[in-house]
């Protein structure tokens, strides 16, 4: 259900397309597909190698926790995802004080980190995203998170991870988040999605 390939259309459900995005962004651009070389190396692979990270993939039913690591301070992790604006939408992620809805409409800019600021009234930060298909997307909560939406690349929501302040004295640098596709929205926050979401309610 989830074959794993570091370039578009990543993710995609027995039924229809759930999700579609590029892993690996800092590396591979977005308009151009992998040498064939890696995708060969990392199709059906649960652990491969994208440039000087590791890629890690877990699967349990309906969902994937993806990590990807690396050693390197000074490399930033990135993996964008479609929002698919004019087909579906999203909930979750950030409230502002100009507050778009729904939160496919929401410019972020990925220059500071995401985390709770006075600047724009950044009263909550959510590591959510959650789709009107039922699409769920969890960003742990160890990741030195950083996030870019309709800003860099309009139509997308990108999740960095990269060691800059106020993530500092770290020696590794980990994006790791969860994807679960269910039926529809009711049923993306259920079960799988409630053991994620007691980190936040707790």
């Amino acid at each position: 259900m989830f074959p794993c390939k570091p370039y578009n259309k990543v993710l995609i459900s027995e039924k229809s397309l759930a999700l579609r995005g590029t892993i690996a962004k800092e590396i591979y651009s977005y308009n151009n597909d992998m040498p064939s070389a890696v995708d060969a190396k990392c199709i059906s692979k649960r652990v491969c190698q994208i440039g000087n990270t590791t890629l890690k993939v877990d699967i349990a039913g309906d969902s994937a926790t993806i990590t990807r690591e690396s050693l390197d301070a000074a490399v930033q992790l990135e993996d964008c995802y479609d929002l698919r604006k004019d087909e579906i939408h999203w909930y979750g992620g950030p409230e502002r004080k100009v507050q778009k809805w729904p939160l496919e409409k929401q410019v972020i800019n990925g220059s500071e980190a995401y985390v709770l600021k006075a600047t724009d009234n950044f009263a909550v930060a959510e590591r959510y995203w959650l789709s009107s298909e039922g699409v769920f997307i969890y960003i742990d909560e160890t990741v030195p998170l950083f996030i870019d939406q309709n800003n860099l690349y309009p139509g997308m929501v990108c999740f960095q991870s990269r060691l800059e302040g106020p993530y500092i004295n770290r020696t590794k640098n980990v994006l790791k988040y969860t994807i679960v596709v269910n039926d529809g929205p009711k049923k993306g926050t259920p079960l799988r999605s409630q053991q994620l979401f007691r980190k936040t309610i707790r």
